[in-house]
């Protein structure tokens, strides 16, 4: 009996310490893959750069600030005024 009994605590270690080692693993994984996700991956074999963060808030940034007309706030504006254009067109200058 005591050898069934020791047989079970040492199973029910075991299994223990393997979930315990595999939720840890699992913890640093994600970790890792949120600090990729801050800084940024390079390029390997098969898988191209992935920048961090910053740089992604960059090219936002450069999206909603005027530049050189390529940006998206450039293209809102060009509608913007062609809109108006129409509007004025149609309703002879008047608003409504």
């Amino acid at each position: 009996m005591d050898a069934l009994l020791t047989t079970a605590l040492i199973i029910g270690a075991i299994t223990a310490i393997v979930v315990g080692v595999t939720k840890t693993v699992q913890f640093f994984a994600k970790i890792s893959r949120h600090v990729d996700d801050l800084v940024g991956e390079e390029a390997r074999p098969g898988v191209p750069a992935r920048p961090g963060i910053m740089q992604r808030l960059e090219n936002i940034e450069h999206e909603l600030t005027t530049n050189s007309g390529s940006s998206l706030k450039d293209a809102v504006r060009r509608i913007e005024a062609n809109q108006e254009e129409l509007r004025k067109h149609f309703t002879g200058g008047n608003p409504e």
